[in-house]
């Protein structure tokens, strides 16, 4: 084989493998648009939801904050709080929020922000939570 044909098989084994890295690329690329589409879908038909998984909100993490809602809710419409399950109680933030007199506005951003280590992303939450409709009443009591 001479110098010319091997250097050929050489570049042509060379575009075949930029040819598949680039196949890749693009399919990437592809899941990536779907993902960004249906993200983009799912934020304007389901904000509350869109909020938690931005912020990757699940499993307890996402228990504890629903519970903690309802102990404020609870509070803001002046109802008898909610029986949690039991290893809710060990939270110091719902500690802080299982009491029986009424919440102010900024007492819930303060204790949603205290859960999240971010008091802009506690309130958005409260916010997101309210837009998707859930407890209007109590929203209103707050002043959201």
């Amino acid at each position: 084989m001479c110098k010319t044909e091997e250097a050929a098989k050489k570049e042509i084994s060379r575009l075949r493998s930029s040819a598949i890295n680039l196949e890749k690329q693009v399919e990437t690329m592809n899941e990536l648009l779907k993902s960004f589409a249906v993200a983009a879908e799912f934020k304007v038909n389901q904000p509350y939801e869109a909020l938690l998984a931005q912020h990757m909100i699940t499993g307890d993490v996402r228990d504890f904050m629903f519970a903690l809602i309802l102990v404020i809710l609870c509070r803001a419409e002046g109802n008898p709080l909610q029986r949690l399950r039991p290893d809710m109680y060990e939270n110091a933030i719902i500690q802080q929020a299982y009491i029986d007199k009424p919440i102010t506005r900024d007492e819930a951003i303060r204790l949603m922000g205290e859960y999240f280590n971010n008091e802009d992303l506690g309130y958005q939450v409260l916010l997101a939570y309210k837009n998707a409709g859930f407890a209007p009443e109590a929203f209103k009591q707050l002043g959201m």
